[in-house]
């Protein structure tokens, strides 16, 4: 994986990205191929429209067609095994008005053969807006 940790950081700020900017299409594209893990749905959701949903669902919109965030993600740490064709990243976003030196992980994505999975954080559910 010559590039792998390029690749996995691109991840990570495009998704923030594709959020910030209130285009859920493009992060659902952009985790087409990923099973993302959700309470309650064993096998995780898999799939373009699947992932949407679940994005429209949860992200609260407003009227200027953004949910008014901005993610500022931070401790970005990626570990590859070549040989095992696996990768793991995870990365902490601070909330407004807590202690950022307790920050916890927002996602973990781990990449294994060409396949993403991504997982929020059971401590990541952002506060209320």
């Amino acid at each position: 994986m010559p590039d792998a940790e390029r690749s996995i950081e691109d991840l990570i700020f495009s998704y923030a990205a594709f959020v910030d900017d209130g285009d859920l299409e493009g992060v659902a594209a952009l985790l087409a191929d990923a099973v993302i893990g959700v309470d309650g749905v064993a096998e995780g959701l898999r799939g373009r429209e699947k992932i949407q949903g679940l994005l429209q669902s949860t992200i609260r919109m407003y009227e200027d067609g953004t949910p008014r965030t901005k993610h500022v993600t931070t401790n970005v740490r990626i570990e590859v095994d070549d040989q095992a064709g696996t990768a793991t990243a995870r990365s902490s976003r601070p909330w407004p008005g807590t202690d950022c030196r307790r920050s916890s992980p927002v996602a973990t994505v781990t990449a294994s053969n060409g396949t993403t999975v991504a997982g929020a954080s059971p401590n990541a559910a952002s506060p209320p807006i």
